[in-house]
């Protein structure tokens, strides 16, 4: 648990709550979701720190990795940021398919969007989304034509 303002946040509770958005799609990655250290699957701890905008984020994160005899989950959970989101979590599900891997994602974030309500805030967040969404399709585009 951290202080954010005057909000606290507890990151499992964090993690419950978004992927209670979403039932049927949790109920998929409960094996990569499941907080218990001694849960099976392989987890990794890590810090970064990214230069954003003329300023620098740190995030400390885990990732979860779950696989099956034909399927990997994956989950990538950002627990704190210095940032303006409190936690955002990543799901993979991988299948083998014809030669390669068919990846099927969902991401959740939990911001205080009230400050994004609308307005010049919510136009220049919309863009900045749209821009990282292109060259992250971009950079899977370029290695699927390799």
């Amino acid at each position: 648990s951290y202080k954010a303002g005057d909000t606290t946040i507890a990151a499992q509770e964090e993690l419950r709550s978004l992927l209670g958005m979403t039932p049927e799609i949790a109920a998929r990655f409960t094996g990569a979701a499941n907080t218990d250290p001694k849960a099976p699957g392989d987890r990794w701890y890590y810090a970064s720190r990214s230069p954003i905008q003329d300023h620098s984020s740190f995030s400390l994160g885990t990732i979860t990795a779950l696989p099956s005899a034909e399927t990997w989950q994956v989950m990538n959970c950002t627990y704190y940021t210095s940032d303006t989101y409190f936690m955002s979590t990543d799901l993979y599900y991988l299948w083998a398919w014809e030669g390669g891997t068919l990846v099927w994602q969902i991401d959740y974030i939990s911001a205080p969007f009230q400050a994004y309500r609308g307005g010049l805030d919510k136009l220049i967040a919309g863009r900045q989304l749209l821009g990282e969404s292109k060259k992250g399709i971009e950079a899977f585009q370029r290695r699927v034509e390799r």
